[in-house]
C-alpha cells in the first residue's frame, strides 16, 4: 500500500492539502493544477485525483470545514475547464471561422474531466456510508451550481442525475434528500404535469417528516398551476421555517392576479396573523410591497385585488380584515404628511364626491383615518383633522 501511495502525484496530493486551509488559495490552487493537468496524461491525472478525492468523500465521518472546503476546491476544478481561453489579439480570423467556431460552442461536449467526475459521482451514490453518500450528493451540487445556469449536459448525463438523484430523494437520512431536491432543480420540467421530479417534490412536501426537506423542496419546485396549492398550504405548515420560505416563494415569483381572491384573502390572514416574527416580517417586507408593486403602487388598485367590495372581513366584529391589516402595514413606516399628500380622494369639503367613492376609496379613507387615531407620536391628531370633515 506505501508502494501504491508513492506512486500518486504530489502535485495533487499538494493541491488537495492546501484547499482545506483557505477558499482564497482556491484561484491559485485551481490554475496551478489546470496547467499541470493540460500537460499530462489525462487518464493518470484522473486516477490520482480520484484516489485523493476518496479521503474526503469516505475517510472521515465527522462533519468539516475542512472537507467543505476540499470539496469546494474540487469542483472550481473541475468547472475550470469550461472557460473558454481567450484568443491573442493578433490572431487572424476570419466572419467564416467565427462562425464555424460559434456553431461548434453551441454543440460542444462537457470536458473530458468534468465529464468523467460527474459519472464518479454518480457511479458512487449508492455507497454504503451515509456521509460519503451526503458528500457524493453535495459535490454534485457544488459541480452543477458552478457550471452555471446556461451549461448544457448530454442526454446520457441527465438520465444519470435524474435516476440517481430520485434515488436518493428516498434515502433514509433527511440532509441526503435535500441535496437531492436541489441537485434536481434544474432537471423538472414544470411544462409537463406527469414529470416525476415534480411529482416526487409534491409527495415529499406533503409527507415528509424533515421540516429541512420540505424547505428545501419550497425553494426549488418551478412556478405551476399544478404546484401552486401545495405551496400555499406549506403557509399552514407546522415549521415556522418552512412557513417562512413558501411566503417567500409567493413573494418573489407568483403575481397576485395567479391567487383567487380566497386564496389572496387567506395567505394576507394567515401572514398577517403569523405567530412567528421572522414569518411576519417576510409578509410584511416583501410580500405586501411586492404586492403593491404589481398594482401600480396604486393602493385602491391594490385594495381592488383584494376585492373589498365583496369581502365580509369587515363586519365580523373585533376581528381587523386582511386588506385592512395590509393597510396598516403600508402605512406604518411611511411619514404622516406623506400618506395625506398620498391621499387624494377629498374635494373641499374632506369629503370622496360620489364619482370617486367606491368601496376601495372609502376603506382607504376609514383606516387611514384610524391609523392616525390610534398614533400616539407628535403630529397625528394635526393630521387626521385634515381627512375628517367638520361634524359640526
Amino acid at each position: 500500500m506505501g508502494d501504491y501511495r508513492k506512486n500518486r502525484n504530489p502535485l495533487i496530493r499538494e493541491a488537495f492539502k492546501a484547499s482545506q486551509d483557505s477558499f482564497s488559495v482556491h484561484p491559485k490552487l485551481v490554475k496551478k493544477l489546470k496547467t499541470f493537468y493540460i500537460s499530462t496524461d489525462p487518464d493518470k491525472f484522473f486516477e490520482d485525483f480520484i484516489w485523493y478525492l476518496r479521503y474526503p468523500i469516505s475517510g472521515v465521518t465527522e462533519r468539516s470545514p475542512f472537507v467543505d472546503r476540499t470539496l469546494e476546491f474540487v469542483a472550481k476544478f473541475a468547472c475550470c475547464f469550461l472557460e473558454k481561453d481567450e484568443k491573442p489579439k493578433d490572431d487572424p480570423e476570419t466572419e467564416d471561422t467565427r462562425n464555424v467556431s460559434s456553431a461548434d460552442d453551441e454543440e460542444e461536449e462537457l470536458p473530458l474531466f468534468l465529464y468523467r467526475l460527474f459519472t464518479w459521482l454518480l457511479d458512487h451514490h449508492e455507497v454504503e456510508g451515509a456521509d460519503a453518500r451526503l458528500r457524493v450528493c453535495q459535490l454534485l451540487n457544488k459541480l452543477l451550481k458552478y457550471m452555471g445556469e446556461e451549461a448544457c449536459i448530454d442526454d446520457d448525463l441527465y438520465n444519470k442525475i435524474y435516476d440517481g438523484m430520485l434515488e436518493r430523494l428516498k434515502d433514509k437520512v433527511a440532509e441526503i434528500r435535500s441535496q437531492a431536491v436541489t441537485a434536481l432543480q434544474r432537471l423538472q420540467d414544470p411544462r409537463d404535469e406527469e414529470c416525476p421530479i415534480i411529482r416526487a417534490y409534491l409527495f415529499h412536501l406533503a409527507h415528509d417528516p424533515n421540516s429541512v426537506v420540505r424547505r428545501t423542496i419550497v425553494r426549488c419546485i418551478g412556478v405551476t398551476r399544478l404546484t401552486l396549492p401545495h405551496i400555499l398550504k406549506r403557509t399552514r405548515d407546522t415549521d415556522e421555517h418552512v412557513r417562512r420560505a413558501a411566503y417567500k416563494f409567493l413573494a418573489e415569483k407568483v403575481h397576485i392576479k395567479s391567487l383567487t381572491i380566497g386564496q389572496r384573502e387567506g395567505v394576507l390572514g394567515r401572514g398577517l396573523g403569523e405567530r412567528s416574527e421572522a414569518v411576519r416580517r417576510v409578509v410584511e417586507k416583501e410580500m405586501i410591497p411586492g404586492w403593491l408593486r404589481l398594482s401600480n403602487n396604486n393602493i385602491v388598485q391594490l385594495l381592488h385585488h383584494l376585492d373589498v367590495g365583496n369581502s365580509d372581513q369587515d363586519s365580523k366584529p373585533g376581528a381587523k380584515s386582511a386588506p385592512a391589516g395590509t393597510l396598516n402595514v403600508l402605512f406604518m413606516d411611511t411619514p404622516y404628511r406623506e400618506l395625506v399628500n398620498s391621499f387624494q380622494y377629498l374635494d373641499t369639503d374632506k369629503l370622496i364626491p360620489y364619482e370617486k367613492l367606491t368601496p376601495e376609496t372609502a376603506m382607504y379613507w376609514r383606516v387611514l383615518a384610524e391609523f392616525f387615531a390610534d398614533q400616539n407620536g407628535p403630529g397625528a391628531e394635526e393630521y387626521l383633522e385634515m381627512i375628517l370633515p367638520e361634524l359640526t
